[in-house]
């Protein structure tokens, strides 16, 4: 009885503990880009989607067996996109993510979830005929955003130096980010969407 609670124990542990062969016990840092796939949301409108880039700078700490801290900084063009031109708001993201790997292996899936916060660093109206105007602030106001993230990814480990990952994840902000106009009439400003990148680390 007592070599099967042992056996048992250490079968336990193999599959916890990330062993060292593949670096994922360790520090990593990776860089990142992608596409973003957003849309504005104002009370029950919802915008066309509006395709945008990404790029972004990464930290994944082991925390606990195969649960990783995995902050992130990034640059995100999002807003949405309409009949007469595309709402343009772009953002300095710092998403707070824990990462889940479902394996301790060389070829390792993951899931990821958890808070991010947004700095506005842009937002104009990009009509179709190539002009450009500002956006009054009775509009949208809020200059920083809280939102969450979930999503899904793989990574591969060629070797213990290299890795590449692909991660989706889908994003939706929690605060309202309308102005007086909107507030005013009881509407709320929200931007949400999917985001697809690949990374090396």
């Amino acid at each position: 009885m007592k070599r099967t609670c042992t056996t048992a124990v250490l079968a336990l542990l193999t599959v916890l503990i990330p062993w060292p062969a593949h670096a994922n016990s360790e520090t990593n840092y990776g860089i990142f880009g992608g596409t973003s796939l957003s849309h504005i949301s104002i009370a029950e409108d919802k915008s066309d989607t509006r395709i945008g880039q990404l790029v972004g700078f990464l930290v994944d700490v082991p925390v606990l067996g195969l649960l990783r801290f995995a902050p992130e900084v990034a640059f995100i063009q999002k807003g949405g996109k309409y009949d007469e031109g595309t709402l343009a708001i772009d953002w300095l993201e710092i998403p707070l993510l824990f990462k889940l790997e479902l394996t301790n292996k060389r070829f390792r899936p993951f899931v990821i979830a958890g808070p991010a916060l947004g700095i506005r660093i842009y937002v104009a109206r990009h009509l179709n005929d190539g002009s450009s105007a500002e956006i009054s602030e009775a509009v949208i106001d809020n200059k920083n955003d809280l939102s969450y993230q979930v999503g899904a990814g793989i990574q591969f480990d060629p070797n213990p130096d290299f890795g590449i990952f692909i991660i989706g994840r889908y994003t939706e902000s929690l605060v309202n980010m309308g102005g007086e106009a909107l507030t005013t009439a009881n509407k709320k400003l929200t931007n949400s969407g999917f985001y697809i990148s690949l990374g090396v680390s």
